[in-house]
């Protein structure tokens, strides 16, 4: 089933008879298409999302994801110390994740996430304000504070409160400093493509994607040209 495709195409106020004969196909040709019993080519896709407004990978790519499975990574060539970082963040419960993910966001906007030397990895290298990270950041705070009142009954943190993480997610974000420079770009390059195509947090209907702040398939590809142009300069050195 093509969640996301059906959804679009109910927020937009249309049916699949409507979809269908824009097409060329009946209702139930069309509905073969969304129940996933017919294989949809790319040239359809890209139709199908720009009758949306949409890109092909902002309907159908989490989809994909899913599909595939939970060792589906969009990173290249990563270290297993990287992928096994990773698989920390994803298998601990929601509010942990939430947890750690307001940190490292904060990190990548407070220009804590360097190699030592001068080289910086923040959203400005990307061409985005600097503060992007702490907006991310910000908003995953509200979702924290959503969950543990729906529990607790009240609101009980503040962002600045040291007693925000819990022992899980204090342990993976100390680690996060034992990684690599570059194998720390690669964690927030896969976190924020993950978190932009609702793949961190998709037990949670309500997750939002982040299309005030960026598509995360392109950020991961920029993210991608930095690192690989640090590698690059490095070796030169």
């Amino acid at each position: 089933m093509l969640e996301d495709l059906r959804r679009e195409r109910e927020e937009q106020g249309y049916t699949c008879t409507d979809i269908g004969s824009m097409f060329d196909l009946s209702k139930s040709g069309y509905r073969q298409i969304e129940v996933g019993k017919t294989i949809l080519s790319y040239e359809r896709a890209v139709e199908i999302a720009t009758l949306f407004g949409k890109k092909p990978d902002d309907i159908f790519l989490r989809d994909i994801i899913l599909m595939k499975g939970e060792n589906f990574r969009f990173i290249q060539d990563a270290s297993d110390k990287t992928i096994e970082y990773i698989k920390r963040i994803e298998n601990v419960k929601y509010s942990d994740r939430l947890e750690v993910c307001i940190d490292l966001f904060k990190k990548w906007s407070n220009k804590s996430i360097s190699n030592g030397k001068g080289v910086v990895f923040k959203p400005s290298v990307m061409g985005f304000d600097d503060s992007l990270g702490t907006e991310i950041s910000d908003f995953l705070f509200v979702m924290l504070n959503n969950d543990r009142i729906k529990k607790a009954g009240k609101l009980v943190l503040t962002q600045n409160d040291e007693n925000i993480c819990n022992d899980t997610s204090r342990k993976i974000i100390a680690d996060f400093k034992k990684l690599e420079f570059t194998e720390q770009v690669d964690v927030l390059t896969e976190l924020i493509v993950k978190l932009d195509n609702r793949t961190l947090f998709m037990e949670k209907t309500d997750f939002p994607k982040f299309n005030k702040f960026m598509t995360g398939y392109d950020v991961g590809n920029e993210m991608r040209n930095f690192k690989k142009a640090y590698i690059q300069v490095n070796n030169e050195q």
